[in-house]
């Protein structure tokens, strides 16, 4: 009799234990790409230790996927490159017009152009936020890279008929979760 207690209390310990890898090992392959897997992600992690806006971006990077095909032409910003220490930074504003897509994660492209007849250098840039559908102007910072060459500071944004001595930034990859 006490055995079949004890058995019967290990089930019952173990479905209770389990219940959370169970319902995150289905939450994953369900719901990638979307909101509600994110939201279930932080009805788990309700009682994490970290704050709020750092469980809503971790949780959004795991169920993002490449929504650059369906939002590219609705998102959109303005920015400018600061300097932080030796390194370099892109600081701008983000705004979202999209109707159903949350972006969690985009990635830059930085493209300075020198004299004609010289290369242009490229630098790549990360941005990780949570920028929520007909948002505007919602500020943000990309991860820091190396100046391209002595003097870039020289430079100013391009003109759009004027690719010479410049610089230009473009939005390369956007990654997120469709509501």
């Amino acid at each position: 009799m006490l055995n079949k207690l004890l058995i019967a209390a290990g089930l019952l310990l173990s479905f209770i234990a389990g219940q959370y890898f169970t319902i995150d090992a289905l939450n994953r392959p369900l719901n990638h790409g979307t909101l509600r897997g994110v939201s279930i992600c932080l009805a788990q992690e309700a009682n994490a230790v970290l704050s709020a806006d750092s469980r809503k971006k971790a949780c959004a990077s795991q169920f993002e996927q490449d929504i650059s095909y369906f939002v590219y032409e609705k998102i959109y910003g303005r920015g400018s490159i600061r300097k932080r220490g030796d390194q370099l930074a892109f600081e701008g504003a983000l705004s979202n017009e999209t109707s159903d897509s949350l972006v969690s994660h985009f990635k830059i492209e930085i493209t300075f152009n020198q004299e004609l007849g010289k290369a242009a250098i490229v630098r790549k840039a990360g941005v990780s936020g949570w920028f929520e559908p007909s948002t505007a102007n919602v500020t943000f910072t990309s991860t820091e890279f190396e100046p391209p060459f002595e003097g870039w500071e020289k430079l100013k944004g391009c003109e759009p008929n004027v690719q010479v001595n410049c610089w230009v930034w473009e939005i390369d990859r956007y990654y997120g979760v469709s509501l």
